[in-house]
């Protein structure tokens, strides 16, 4: 499988002590892994991704073999989170998965945003309420939705690409209920913490 390079930067060997948050119990979904075929599009939507600059070419994207509508559901789903898109139009619009995204996301935002680094067992990332609420959407469209939720890491920023790609497999192979009570049990501020494990699954706890 391709690496997500321009998601990612080579992991540190040594893992950090604590995450910032570590409760008795979390919610733990094993999900599934990428395909070929979605690991292919998620490269070609990298690829034409700036993370100094927060642009998305779309231009770029198109050359380097990512499909119509994967390019116009990560374009609008960063558009969400500010970021700015570039090099041509839009040949498709958001898919209906996509349109509930951008639609959730337009709320303002509460909670810690950030990759918060490594632990041994797992990569974690602070999602706050308004990348949560997107991640929930396209979770629950399943394989439809994998450009939405390749989005929501890029506007969080860079990270390990093997916690990247982890995460976005077992994701995207993911039943989305688990993160919904993950963001329940966040009090007042409706965000989560996500992790996703060296050995496979994604899990997480409310902020």
């Amino acid at each position: 499988m391709a690496s997500l390079v321009s998601f990612g930067v080579a992991a540190s060997a040594s893992a950090a002590e604590e995450p910032p948050v570590s409760p008795e119990t979390q919610i733990f979904e094993e999900g599934g892994t990428l395909t070929a075929e979605q690991a292919a599009e998620l490269d070609a939507l990298e690829s034409a991704t700036d993370f100094g600059a927060k642009t998305f070419d779309i231009g770029a994207a198109e050359d380097t073999g990512a499909s119509a509508q994967g390019i116009a559901d990560f374009a609008h789903v960063l558009e969400t989170q500010g970021w700015t898109t570039i090099g041509g139009g839009l040949t498709v619009s958001p898919s209906t998965a996509t349109a509930q995204i951008i639609a959730t996301a337009a709320a303002a935002c509460t909670g810690k945003s950030g990759y918060t680094g490594f632990y041994g067992a797992f990569w974690q990332w602070a999602l706050n309420s308004c990348q949560t609420d997107t991640l929930i959407a396209g979770v629950a469209a399943g394989a439809a939705g994998a450009g939405a939720v390749a989005a929501v890491f890029a506007a969080v920023g860079v990270a390990p690409a093997a916690g990247v790609s982890t995460a976005i497999g077992a994701l995207v192979g993911a039943n989305a209920a688990f993160l919904t009570v993950c963001k329940t049990a966040s009090y007042g501020v409706h965000a989560i913490y996500l992790n996703a494990y060296v050995t496979g699954g994604v899990g997480c706890w409310g902020q």
